[in-house]
């Protein structure tokens, strides 16, 4: 199978954002895999959420030898990515389960573990979502080359102001 392409984890990510601020609660997403189309589908089932909880359903429409039910994906808000005992009891059938925690952040934190049939094994998010890690640090290097500018401006600000003031700063 593919990797998760990029978009569809910053959409995903993006509405465990809206729910968090929103409703102030998680969030659930179902992923599954179309055999016939060699595509993902992004589903949002219908679910019962709270601060600290979700519950949803499988959609009925992928229900079929068509689909393959990937991954199911659900926020932890404000707290860190990690896999709770509720987790643990409910995340029994075989797939890729993944929790993304403190949404609010630039690059939310990412778990991903594989069940099968209730034994599970914790995997790097970069064997199923395309670049996650990559792109972050990306994005790292880049802050950082924007910090270094702005404290060569700082100082040429510094300088000038400096010269126009006699040397000393009032």
């Amino acid at each position: 199978m593919p990797l998760i392409p990029f978009k569809h984890l910053l959409n995903i990510i993006n509405f465990f954002r809206k729910t968090e601020n929103e409703c102030g609660s998680e969030a659930l997403v179902n992923v599954y895999w179309d055999k016939h189309d060699s595509t993902y589908i992004i589903d949002i089932p219908e679910q019962t959420a709270s601060p600290a909880s979700v519950h949803g359903s499988t959609n009925p429409a992928y229900s079929n030898d068509r689909y393959i039910h990937y991954m199911g994906i659900h926020s932890h808000c404000n707290m860190g990515a990690f896999f709770s005992e509720a987790d643990n009891k409910d995340e029994q059938a075989t797939r890729v389960y993944t929790v993304i925690g403190n949404v609010r952040s630039d690059f939310p934190e990412i778990k991903a573990r594989i069940s099968n049939g209730g034994t599970h094994l914790e995997i790097d998010p970069n064997t199923v979502f395309e670049d996650y890690n990559r792109k972050k640090a990306q994005s790292n290097a880049w802050f950082s080359q924007l910090q270094k500018r702005v404290g060569d401006i700082t100082g040429m600000l510094f300088g000038i102001f400096s010269r126009k003031n006699g040397g000393g700063v009032k």
